[in-house]
């Protein structure tokens, strides 16, 4: 499942780059030379835009569940590309999907603990999720415009470290984030895609493979 809000209903939270992103990942995985992965909905859900609703990825998550549940050894990968908010005077976390409302923003953004709840109940033996949050400082270079005006009381920050390990908890499960705490994803000066999902690209292609290596691994 590939996820990018981009444009937003609120404008001024949108980021056309994520969907970039995310079209690269999907690339990819559907390239019969590499990972083969079935392009229609049975197999790969692509949810971008007006499709990346909270209440769709809830949806969505829940398919994958089901997915698990019908094929246990089935590998899963969640690719999530977009804002990721920080309420300071609850210190809970959230992802912005397509309808965030500035004003009812606790309402209508995803919880990370809702969406790390959803991905605890795939019962799949292996599953990958990507995180690449965190896009302020990147989008104000490459569109030289001013620092995203937030909420009070938010700020944008990468996903935090206790959430990432409440990720990782179970057997099979592995978590790549574009950064963590207080540091700052950016996109390439061309606006092509973020550099964390281009060098993610490289290593999937075998970036990092020494000779003899056939595969790519976690």
């Amino acid at each position: 499942m590939l996820i990018a809000a981009g444009n937003c209903k609120y404008s001024d939270w949108s980021l056309p780059v994520t969907v970039k992103d995310v079209e690269a990942i999907k690339s990819f995985l559907t390239k019969p030379d590499l990972c083969g992965y079935i392009e229609n909905e049975n197999y790969l859900r692509f949810l971008c835009n007006e499709q990346a609703t909270k209440q769709n990825i809830l949806d969505n998550l829940n398919w994958l569940q089901q997915q698990a549940k019908n094929d246990p050894e089935a590998t899963i990968l969640v690719y999530y590309s977009g804002h990721g908010w920080l309420d300071k005077s609850t210190q809970n976390y959230y992802l912005i999907p397509h309808d965030t409302s500035p004003v009812r923003l606790q309402k209508t953004a995803l919880p990370a603990t809702e969406f790390n709840n959803a991905l605890q109940q795939i019962s799949a033996q292996k599953l990958l999720v990507i995180i690449d949050s965190c896009h302020a400082q990147g989008m104000a270079t490459a569109k030289e415009t001013e620092e995203l005006e937030l909420p009070d009381d938010f700020s944008q920050t990468a996903l935090p470290k206790n959430l990432i390990a409440d990720l990782r908890k179970g057997t099979g499960r592995a978590v790549f984030t574009s950064s963590t705490g207080e540091e700052s994803s950016w996109i390439r000066s061309d606006g092509k895609m973020s550099i964390y999902t281009q060098h993610f690209l490289e290593a999937l292609h075998g970036g990092g493979n020494k000779p003899g290596d056939k595969f790519v691994t976690v």
